[in-house]
C-alpha cells in the first residue's frame, strides 16, 4: 500500500501555460510509487489509462523467471535439505514474537512477515499453503487470530494512544496488512480443501471473520483497497462452503455488495470486478 500527495499548479491562462502536476510519495515502497505516479502523469497528459485487473502483489514481478526459484540447478540440493514444516513453523514463530510487542511498527513488521509466508509468489508454495494453514486451525492459530482481530477493531474502540495522526497512519497500514493475510490464507485453504471443514467446525468464521469482512466492503468510499481485499475473502469463503454462504446472507451480504458494486463500478475497476465474483459466487446475478 502506498500513499501519496498530488499538487497541481495553474499556469497563467493568457499565456497558455499547462498545469503542473507534482507528485511526493509519503509511505510505501518505492516501485509501487513509481508505477501509480507514471499512470497518473500519462493520465494527465491525455493518455488512456487501462485499469489493472489483478493487483501487483499478486503479479509476478517481471524480472522473475516463471521456474520457481526451487527449480534452479544452482540451488536445488540446497532446497532439498530444508523440511518445508520447520521451515513455516521457524517463519511462523518470528512472527510472533514481533506481533507480541509492545510497539505498534514491530507488529507490522510481524504482520508483513506473515502476509510474505502465505503469499506462493513470495513464498515455496508448499510452506505458504502449510503457513495458511496454521492461521486457519494450527496451534498458534488462536493467537494470531486475536492479533487480527486487535487490527481490525472500528475506530471508536481504539485506544487514546492511536488518536495521533502518526499513530493512525500506523494503525491504518496494520489493518490493511491484516486484510491482506486473511485475503491470502482463504484463497489458499479454499483451493486445499481444507476451509470448507473449518468453516463448519469453528465459530470464530459465523461470529468474527465473515461479519468483519462485511464490515471493511461497507468501507468502500473511504478505503477502496481494504474492501478489496475483503471481497476477495468473502469470494473464496462463498465459492468452498454452503455454510459460509448462508452465513454471508444472514449478514446482509448480498446488499452489502451490491452497494459497494454500484460505487465500484464508476470508481475502482478492480473493486467492481472481484464483487461480481462474489455476487456470483452467492448465486447472483449483478
Amino acid at each position: 500500500m502506498v500513499s501519496f500527495r498530488i499538487r497541481l499548479f495553474a499556469g497563467d491562462e493568457n499565456l497558455q501555460q499547462p498545469v503542473v502536476v507534482e507528485i511526493q510519495r509519503r509511505s510505501g515502497p518505492p516501485s509501487c510509487f513509481m508505477r501509480v505516479c507514471r499512470k497518473i502523469l500519462d493520465g494527465a497528459e491525455g493518455a488512456e489509462i487501462v485499469a489493472e485487473d489483478v493487483p501487483a502483489r499478486k503479479k509476478m514481478p517481471p524480472w522473475i523467471k516463471k521456474t520457481p526459484v526451487s527449480g534452479l540447478k544452482c540451488i536445488q540440493e540446497a532446497a532439498a535439505k530444508r523440511e518445508p514444516e520447520a521451515e513455516a513453523n521457524s517463519g511462523i514463530y518470528k512472527s510472533l514474537d514481533l506481533l507480541r510487542s509492545k510497539d505498534k511498527d514491530v507488529n507490522m513488521l510481524g504482520l508483513e512477515n506473515l502476509c510474505l509466508l502465505t503469499n506462493p509468489l513470495k513464498t515455496r508454495p508448499d510452506i505458504a499453503l502449510i503457513c495458511c494453514k496454521a492461521v486457519i486451525y494450527g496451534e498458534n492459530s488462536v493467537e494470531i487470530r486475536e492479533e487480527i482481530g486487535v487490527m481490525l477493531q472500528k475506530d471508536a474502540f481504539l485506544p487514546e494512544e492511536f488518536e495521533a495522526d502518526a499513530m493512525k497512519e500506523l494503525f491504518e497500514k496494520c489493518r490493511h496488512l491484516a486484510l491482506v493475510l486473511l485475503s491470502n490464507v482463504l484463497e489458499l485453504t479454499s483451493k486445499d480443501g481444507c476451509l470448507a471443514e473449518s468453516v463448519k467446525s469453528e465459530k470464530w468464521f459465523a461470529e468474527f471473520l465473515i461479519p468483519s469482512l462485511l464490515d471493511e466492503v461497507k468501507s468502500f468510499e473511504s478505503s477502496s483497497n481494504n474492501a478489496y481485499e475483503a471481497a476477495c475473502g468473502l469470494t473464496c469463503l462463498a465459492a468452498c462452503s454452503d455454510i459460509a454462504r448462508r452465513l454471508m446472507e444472514e449478514n446482509s451480504a448480498v446488499e452489502d455488495l451490491m452497494s459497494a458494486y454500484s460505487f465500484a463500478v464508476r470508481n475502482h475497476e478492480l473493486l467492481a470486478n472481484e464483487l461480481e465474483r462474489s455476487l456470483k459466487a452467492l448465486r447472483r446475478c449483478v
